[in-house]
């Protein structure tokens, strides 16, 4: 496992991040666990990388809404970097999902289990919203909506990742 801090600056914009979930503490962990048993992953959430400067930000669909976070302060993570040729397009068109009012659904996560996603509604998750800003580029991944098969799918082009040690201080 690589260590974030000296591994940060291989992190460009447009990269897709993965993140494991292993923690059982609570209902949100019982929530997230049942998710990754349906969905047979161990990925529990999936987001896009931008770079500013030095620090990392990821574009990310959460409750309630679509935002801007710190990657420093989300913990471990895959990295599949992307090389997009067309990184603007990418972040635009997510930062204008940041400022509307997107509704996260964790209903919309059910559904894409059975492919069911509808891109004309104003709900979206992690792995959809993913999935639409990589085809900004170009990028088309063939599997459902979940962040296991987006994983999957980055596999399945040859895009090799990187487990990164992202320890979150107090």
């Amino acid at each position: 496992m690589i260590n974030y801090q000296t591994y940060r600056p291989k992190i460009h914009t447009g990269d897709i991040l993965a993140f494991p979930h292993k923690e059982c503490k609570s209902w949100y962990d019982l929530q997230v666990q049942s998710v990754l048993f349906a969905t047979k992953s161990p990925m529990a959430h999936v987001a896009m990388a931008w770079r500013i400067g030095p620090r990392v930000m990821v574009f990310e669909a959460v409750v309630p809404k679509v935002r801007v976070f710190p990657l420093s302060a989300m913990g471990n993570f895959y990295h599949f970097p992307m090389h997009l040729t067309y990184q603007s397009d990418a972040v635009d068109c997510a930062l204008r999902e940041v400022g509307k009012e997107v509704e996260y659904s964790k209903w919309e996560g059910i559904k894409a289990l059975f492919r069911l996603n509808d891109p004309a509604d104003k709900k979206t998750q992690c792995a959809e919203f993913v999935k639409n800003m990589l085809l900004t580029n170009n990028i088309i991944l063939p599997g459902r909506a979940v962040p296991g098969d987006v994983v999957e799918d980055l596999m399945q082009l040859g895009i090799k990742q990187a487990m990164v040690h992202n320890e979150i201080l107090p």
